[in-house]
């Protein structure tokens, strides 16, 4: 039996765990999937970045309640090395609701973490990601996660089929102009 290959750039790689991620299991957990805080970077308690920091995780908590395509991204700070970039990416089969409880959980866990200047928290509905440099338009290809489905596959054929159209059909609103192809 042949199976198809499927050519997906590393960009995508983002897209294609979300995808698995719906996929997956949909019991709700507040128990994180990864969090990935490499304490290479630190800040000072009571400084300018940490100030900066809680800027940005309550204006993406805040967003969160508002957004209807799932996504936020935000600044916080003018001068840099104490500019706080980050952003919430919530599963799209998420609800308003469900994306702003567990944005919510994630910006309050990460304040808990030691004071690093750079964290990556995943859960089952949302990823939170923050750094004192820009993360706008870089993939983060540091972290890798695999995630396994134990549930069997009882037509694999039709499964390759579906995982395939699905894929395209991923690739395609990827690459669309529009930024809310749903």
């Amino acid at each position: 039996m042949m199976i198809p290959s499927f050519n997906i750039p590393i960009s995508l790689f983002f897209l294609s765990f979300v995808f698995f991620l719906i996929l997956s299991s949909t019991k709700v957990s507040s128990d994180s999937l990864l969090y990935v805080c490499p304490n290479t970077t630190t800040y000072n308690p009571n400084s300018t970045y940490q100030t900066n920091l809680k800027t940005l995780l309550s204006v993406l908590s805040s967003n969160s309640t508002t957004t209807t395509n799932g996504f936020s991204n935000f600044i916080a700070g003018l001068n840099p090395p104490d500019i706080a970039y980050g952003l919430f990416l919530c599963r799209g089969d998420v609800s308003t609701a469900a994306c702003q409880a567990c944005v919510s959980t994630a910006t309050k866990v990460v304040q808990k973490r030691p004071n690093s200047k750079v964290a990556t928290i995943w859960y089952e509905k949302c990823i939170l990601r923050y750094s004192n440099r820009s993360i706008f338009c870089y993939a983060d290809q540091t972290i890798a996660l695999s995630l396994v489905n134990m549930q069997n596959v009882t037509e694999f054929n039709r499964f390759v089929e579906v995982l395939g159209s699905v894929m395209d059909d991923i690739v395609t609103r990827a690459s669309s102009s529009s930024s809310d192809s749903r």
